[in-house]
């Protein structure tokens, strides 16, 4: 599967639609278990392990990137919003725009 990626205040990206993958990694994780149940999972054993850790991996990559996004999200509208943040916070506000920028420079 392809992660869907769309944009975000016509500068940014962020992904999108991740539901589909969310249910087939769930789906994939029930059919492994069902495998495991089975009288033939000695025979078979390292790869639906193998399998197993791959999807769980790729679990966690999906929600540790989801979660980052929402609190990018959350954090670009308060200290980019040009408010009075900028003044009340300053040391976060020029941290967040300092990692904002390098971030950018990296992957843009």
């Amino acid at each position: 599967m392809e992660l869907e990626v769309g944009s975000y205040k016509e500068k940014y990206y962020k992904l999108k639609g991740v539901d589909d993958i969310s249910q087939f990694l769930e789906d994939d994780s029930v059919a492994l278990s069902t495998m495991k149940s089975s009288k033939f999972y000695a025979s078979f054993q390292t790869k639906i392990d193998e399998w197993e850790r791959c999807l769980s991996v790729i679990s966690e990559v999906v929600e540790s990137l989801l979660s980052v996004q929402r609190k990018w999200i959350y954090l670009e509208s308060i200290f980019m919003s040009g408010g009075d943040i900028a003044k009340q916070l300053p040391f976060e506000h020029s941290l967040f725009v300092s990692v904002n920028a390098d971030f950018f420079k990296v992957f843009i």
